[in-house]
This record gives C-alpha cells, structure tokens and sequence, in this order.
C-alpha cells in the first residue's frame, strides 16, 4: 500500500497533466485558444499567490515536525503550499472551465494526490488544501469571463 501511495504522491500529477492535455486536445480543440489564455491567466495568478504565500506562511512539511521518515524524497524547504496540488489544480480549474462535469474528474484526481501526498508526509494538507481551493475559486471567478476571452482568442482582427 505505502508503494501506491508513494507512487500517487509523487508520480501520478504527470498522467493527469497528459491525460488533461488529451482530453482538451480530444474533446475541446474549437476553445483551445480561449483554454490557452485562461490556463495562462490562472497559472500566472496562482504562481504569484505560491510564492506570496511561500513569504508569509511558514508550514514546515510534516516529516521534518513529526521526525517520521516520508514515503517519497523530499525537499526540506516550506512545505506551503505543495507545487503537484498547485499544477493540478491549475489543469482542473481549465478543465472546469471547458465542461464542469469533466473538471469534477480532475478535481477529484488533484484531490487524490493530494491526499496521497498528506499521507506521504511529503506536503501538509494546509499547503494542498489551500492550493486546491484557491485554483478552485479561481475557476469558478473565471468562468463567467469566458465569453469575452472566446470573443478575444476567435477575433480575426486583432490590431
């Protein structure tokens, strides 16, 4: 069991990524250039905010508090906010931006490694959490945006 979970922590987020470029690439080519933007927009935002957070917030991870060896390699650095849970969370709030039922599969996966990683040792679950809903929110503050970056991105005369 530690095998899979160590595996879900530290390995599984790149499936997601791979798995969420496909399904845009499948099943939402016509609003690819209005996804590109938002996940550029969301992605850009949510880095400020890590590194914002990183400054203000000291959450040292759980190993090195509770002395017990994680299941996966980890930095020693501060554990806030965890960089999977932030990349996925980024792909799911695009995702939910393209179909809200679809962005449920990748919050529930992004929620999978989150937990695995809580469970690992390897990140805190404020870090994850925090990540997980600020992505979220994001989204959610997002979408109803999207007609005018679909106006943007499909304008044939951009000047």
């Amino acid at each position: 069991m530690d095998s899979i979970i160590a595996f879900l922590a530290e390995y599984f987020y790149l499936g997601v990524v791979a798995l969420a470029l496909v399904v845009i690439l499948w099943f939402y080519r016509r609003r690819l250039p209005e996804l590109a933007i938002a996940g550029v927009i969301i992605a850009g935002l949510s880095y400020l905010l890590s590194i914002l957070a990183t400054d203000l917030i000291s959450d040292p991870r759980p190993f090195i508090q509770t002395g017990i060896a994680p299941l996966i390699q980890s930095a020693t650095d501060n554990g806030f906010p965890s960089d999977h849970t932030l990349l996925l969370g980024i792909v799911a709030a695009v995702i939910t931006l393209a179909s809200w039922r679809t962005g449920l599969i990748f919050w529930g996966l992004a929620l999978l490694v989150w937990t695995s990683q809580s469970l690992c040792q390897g990140a805190s679950p404020s870090g994850c959490y925090w990540k997980f809903w600020d992505s979220f929110n994001r989204a959610r503050g997002l979408s109803h945006r999207t007609a005018i970056v679909s106006t943007l991105a499909q304008s044939p005369n951009r000047s």
